[in-house]
């Protein structure tokens, strides 16, 4: 009989749970194989990763479709690779973005399947955990992870871990310790954040399983039990990223993990829900919290953490948790919570955020590769669910309608919020029959190796930061998707640095032949993709890539040229002419072996040949200091009395992890006096405007005195770096406007660049 009832439980979940997802999703049934959710941004690339590698990757392993021609793994090229090498595999490709969408409605119902069975074990009724199931897996924060960051919209993986260790905790059994080293396994090949937040579970409810209870003798039966569920995850994935990947410098601390953190606020409270927004809107000023910090429990789970926190502290817990329950599972609960806990704890940043301990990053290895820890208060939202419904039944469940009430605010809440997020899939033009780019009789595509974007965009070294803007990324992602020409572009996770700088030389100012250009395969040119309103916005940044190009189609704002390889040495020799035309006529002052543009105008160079360098950039000497040292690059005074502009430029060695991550500042301050007028701050990344090939780049930055006869000191400082080397050189100091020109004994220099005479150093 209770069999039966229990099938029958079961049925009305799996029911119940379909037609609340046909119902919140109607549109996936019917343009599932045809739109996107995120025609845009992250969630547009993400469809990129997962579509380019069924279609056009030659093996199960390698992303070729960004960062040309070197591609990525596919762990960091956000592939989900257990699907997209499925697909692959079976040859659905046909079928793929349909089978994407699918694969996160199933994860809702999942989600509930585990929740359920989960309660179920418990022993609750079978009409409380089919209600707190739904109802569960509609809050989850994960469900709004389906705008944007598909790979993370998947409710299903803390449940699974959660039954599984329930299910060990009751029999201890290796087969269980095996499942959960399966499912970290699955479930990292989604998205490689789930290995980092299922490994912490584990370890988390084993370690404090073994100290709750003191399992000293038993400690060999721990460590075989966690190597079957943790370790032989990770050596396999540690030998799949690292065997064939010949990247050795991916930044070792990518910026954000003191940023993306969760917050008490983002778990107590929501902007998704009417009530919240009420009292937001007319009674609390309340805090809006970015993405990684959403992580609301519900106000059931509220109410039962405040329900059992009295319990505690009245040390009436059996009343909550009854010692008649099996004890392994009730041991479950409590393990699980207190896991819970510390792990939220993490995801809060402690004890990082503490001011002093900040440098305990530094030491916490691949730890610090999950920056965006806010996504490990998670594993509370679904512990601190569970507990809050099981502590309420035990109080109230022999009151079926007391009981109710809990369940339908919660069921409430989860409609809120999952009904909240626009999820409806959009049309894409280009995917439209006889629309496709593949339709285009201007363009043969098999004559290009690479997609150009322009804005030109490369996100994931951790060393640049070159957003996306404007409709480029779309374009050329999906004329990437359709023809198998892969992007110059980057939109990944942890790129290579060399790599990257490589990359950014071949799209700014003409200096040094790009290096880049020795790595392509071949001689075909490349095909630039042109968004002709946003590439204004970076003034003259990219305009000189058109030099040499060939329009090949033109709708609206956006344009394909054919860009020949030939023509990046043919704009640096254009530039060197530009430069000696000017040298050559009458129109420049000379004063000092310089030639300047304006016949009274000043400036300030330093050549720090007189410092003794192992690696300046040019000359004999150039500037050292310790990287978290405050260095002063210059101080004295400003080459004008008037309040102008000045542009500030010197070259500093950034091929190393972070060095392009250092701050600067300008003070302008009374040269009498000592007081600092103005400061301007900025980090070495947003200040780059050249590269050249061997590790050097090109600081340009101007500033605005804002009161005349300023002196002005130039500092650098980067606390992450230690006592490595900060290297800099020739630097110049002009106002702006003032070209400052001078023969080389073999070419010519103009504002801080030198060239030679053929263009190639």
């Amino acid at each position: 009989m209770l069999k039966n009832l229990s099938v029958l439980s079961l049925i009305t979940l799996i029911v119940l749970t379909s037609a609340a997802i046909l119902w919140r999703f109607p549109d996936y049934f019917e343009y599932g194989n045809s739109r996107v959710i995120e025609p845009w941004g992250d969630g547009y690339q993400a469809y990129h990763a997962y579509l380019y590698h069924i279609k056009n990757d030659t093996g199960y392993s390698h992303y070729a479709g960004m960062n040309y021609p070197f591609g990525d793994h596919v762990i960091p090229g956000n592939c989900q690779p257990l699907l997209s090498n499925a697909v692959k595999f079976l040859g659905l490709e046909h079928y793929a973005l349909g089978i994407m969408h699918f694969s996160m409605l199933v994860s809702i119902l999942l989600a509930a399947v585990f929740l359920w069975l989960i309660f179920m074990r418990l022993g609750l009724p079978g009409w409380v955990s089919v209600a707190a199931a739904i109802g569960i897996a509609f809050l989850s924060p994960q469900i709004h992870r389906m705008s944007t960051h598909y790979g993370l919209a998947h409710p299903e993986v803390v449940p699974v871990v959660f039954y599984l260790l329930l299910r060990w905790e009751e029999r201890e059994d290796w087969r269980w310790a095996l499942g959960l080293g399966l499912s970290i396994f699955i479930f990292a090949q989604i998205h490689f954040y789930f290995f980092a937040i299922m490994a912490f579970t584990i370890t988390g409810y084993m370690g404090i399983r073994w100290l709750w209870r003191r399992d000293w003798k038993r400690l060999p039966r721990y460590a075989l039990h966690y190597g079957l569920a943790v370790l032989l995850p990770f050596v396999f994935f540690n030998w799949w990223m690292n065997a064939g990947d010949p990247v050795n410098d991916r930044s070792g601390l990518p910026w954000g993990f003191f940023n993306y953190r969760a917050y008490p606020g983002g778990l107590l409270y929501s902007p998704f829900e009417p009530h919240w927004k009420w009292l937001g809107e007319h009674m609390l000023k309340l805090r809006h919290f970015d993405f990684e910090a959403r992580n609301y429990i519900g106000l059931t789970a509220i109410a039962g953490l405040v329900l059992l926190v009295v319990a505690l502290a009245k040390r009436r817990f059996d009343t909550v948790m009854p010692a008649e329950q099996p004890v392994d599972r009730r041991q479950w609960m409590i393990y699980t919570l207190v896991a819970s806990a510390a792990i939220l704890i993490f995801a809060f940043g402690i004890p990082f955020i503490i001011p002093g301990l900040e440098g305990l990053l530094n030491h916490t290895g691949p730890i610090r590769q999950f920056r965006s820890i806010g996504r490990f208060a998670w594993v509370f939202y679904y512990a601190v669910n569970i507990a809050a419904i099981t502590a309420i039944y035990r109080v109230w469940g022999k009151k079926p309608l007391m009981m109710a009430l809990p369940l339908a605010v919660l069921l409430f809440e989860a409609h809120a919020f999952a009904w909240d997020k626009d999820l409806r899939l959009d049309p894409i033009e280009e995917y439209e029959p006889g629309k496709r780019f593949t339709d285009l009789k201007e363009v043969n595509f098999a004559a290009y190796q690479s997609i150009l974007p322009i804005p030109y965009f490369n996100l994931g070294s951790d060393q640049f930061w070159w957003d996306i803007s404007g409709l480029v990324a779309q374009k050329s992602e999906t004329i990437s998707i359709q023809t198998g020409l892969p992007l110059s572009g980057s939109h990944l996770t942890r790129t290579s640095r060399s790599q990257t700088l490589k990359q950014l030389q071949l799209v700014t100012e003409p200096y040094r032949l790009p290096a880049i250009l020795s790595d392509f395969p071949n001689k075909k040119p490349l095909l630039m993709a042109w968004d002709t309103i946003r590439h204004a916005d970076f003034g003259q940044d990219f305009r000189h890539l058109l030099d040499g190009a060939l329009l090949l189609y033109e709708k609206k704002e956006f344009r394909l040229y054919e860009l020949p390889l030939e023509s990046f040495q043919e704009r640096i020799d254009r530039k060197i002419a530009s430069i000696q035309r000017s040298m050559s006529g009458d129109a420049l002052s000379a004063r000092d072996g310089w030639l300047l543009s304006d016949s009274t105008a000043r400036f300030v160079y330093r050549s720090f040949d007189d410092k003794p360098s192992d690696h300046p950039y040019s000359g004999a000497g150039g500037f050292k200091g310790v990287m978290n040292e405050l260095s002063t690059l210059y101080d004295g005074p400003l080459p004008g009395d008037s309040a102008q502009a000045y542009v500030f430029s010197a070259w500093m060695y950034i091929d190393g992890d972070l060095n392009t991550r250092s701050d600067m500042e300008i003070q302008l301050y009374d040269p009498t006096s000592g007081e600092v007028r103005q400061s301007v701050r900025s980090q070495v990344k947003d200040k780059v405007k050249v590269f050249d090939a061997n590790g050097w780049a090109l600081i340009e930055w101007q500033v605005q005195a804002e009161q005349p006869g300023s002196a002005v000191r130039w500092t650098f400082l980067n606390k992450d770096l230690g006592k490595n080397e900060l290297l800099l050189d020739e630097l110049l100091i002009r106002p702006a406007g003032l070209d400052v020109y001078k023969h080389l004994e073999k070419g010519v220099w103009w504002n801080d660049r030198n060239y030679t005479v053929d263009g190639r150093w």
